[in-house]
């Protein structure tokens, strides 16, 4: 499931990195890089995220435009990668029959989405 939030509220990305036995691990370097709706790119460094512990991190983006936000985080020493998305807009959403039906994650997998890189999500 993704966020939903308010335009120009702060999302919360959080970086969990492990090793290979599964232990909470600070990484030697981390490129954090987000993609805004319009395709702007902005990169982090490790000196711009607030370490929360061993291993993890989070890093605070406020979001500017309505659309679709996505992540994506490069580790070395633990080599890891994780992505995420977030959505920026309004909901009506309640529960019952009107249940959201699709998800960014579904336009990206279909027709001419799907040769999308996993990193551009």
């Amino acid at each position: 499931m993704h966020d939903l939030i308010s335009l120009n509220e702060p999302y919360r990305i959080l970086l969990n990195f492990q090793d290979a036995a599964g232990a909470f691990t600070n990484p030697t370097a981390v490129t954090l890089t987000i993609t805004a709706p319009n395709g702007v790119v902005t990169t982090v460094a490790i000196g711009g995220l607030t370490n929360d512990g061993t291993g993890r991190y989070h890093y605070d983006q406020t979001s500017s435009q309505t659309g679709i936000w996505s992540w994506i985080a490069v580790a070395t020493t633990p080599n890891v990668t994780l992505s995420g998305f977030w959505v920026v807009g309004s909901s009506t959403h309640l529960t019952g029959p009107c249940d959201l039906w699709i998800d960014p994650a579904d336009v990206f997998d279909c027709g001419p989405c799907e040769s999308i890189a996993a990193a551009s999500r």
